[in-house]
């Protein structure tokens, strides 16, 4: 999804909501191994639609057949929709997510651009956490995740004006825990041989390549009182 969304030029605000969307659905529906490609296409689409007084603009079913190169039928297309659609009902709603918490707390340190391009690079790989993306609320782990970009840019200093305006105290065991797991997503993803489309995306001049910084041997130091 993540490389579809990129390529189509849609926001990051609709790749958050189409991964919500698509674990709600597989959560509710049995799926089989070989609709989950179009399954996520949909959720894209739709994510398009819900979002498209924010983002400025959305696909159509037209639109994802062309983009696709017709891989899947306009009919499939259409059923797979009125599947997803009908199985939410009415409860489809724009979602505030992890990137939206990011922004603001950039906004609150100032505007850092290789801050912001690297904690949004480990804002999109904790979307490939099941476990980080359902136990945490998007505020922290947007707060955790600029936590960590400080650690990997060397700077052990965290910024007071952060803890004040988030109001997430970074010495509890649940952020030390969030910490960790972002940590080793990032290690992960500088390792494998096979890196998430997010590595490719982030190592771009345009985010100051980001994703290809080496991340350091870092200790996380976990409290137990809280």
């Amino acid at each position: 999804m993540n490389e579809f969304v990129d390529h189509t030029g849609l926001t990051s605000d609709v790749l958050y909501h189409s991964v919500y969307l698509f674990d709600q659905f597989l959560s509710k529906e049995k799926t089989l191994l070989t609709n989950l490609q179009i399954t996520g296409l949909i959720c894209v689409l739709i994510s398009s639609k819900t979002l498209k007084n924010i983002t400025m603009g959305s696909l159509t079913i037209d639109e994802l057949y062309l983009e696709t190169g017709g891989l899947f039928s306009k009919k499939e297309l259409d059923e797979m929709e009125k599947k997803i659609l009908k199985t939410f009902g009415s409860n489809i709603k724009s979602k505030i997510n992890s990137k939206y918490f990011l922004k603001y707390f950039i906004d609150v340190l100032g505007n850092n651009e290789k801050l912001y391009h690297l904690s949004s690079y480990i804002c999109e790989l904790s979307l490939l956490s099941y476990k980080i993306y359902t136990r945490f609320r998007p505020s922290e782990i947007a707060f955790s995740s600029i936590i960590l970009s400080f650690y990997i840019l060397g700077k052990n200093t965290i910024p007071v004006e952060l803890q004040q305006f988030s109001l997430i105290d970074i010495k509890s065991k649940k952020i030390n825990l969030l910490i960790s797991l972002l940590n080793q997503i990032y290690i992960k993803a500088s390792t494998i041989k096979k890196s998430p489309f997010s590595k490719k995306k982030y190592s771009k001049k345009n985010r100051l390549e980001v994703s290809l910084i080496k991340p350091p041997q870092i200790f996380i130091h976990t409290n137990n009182e809280n």
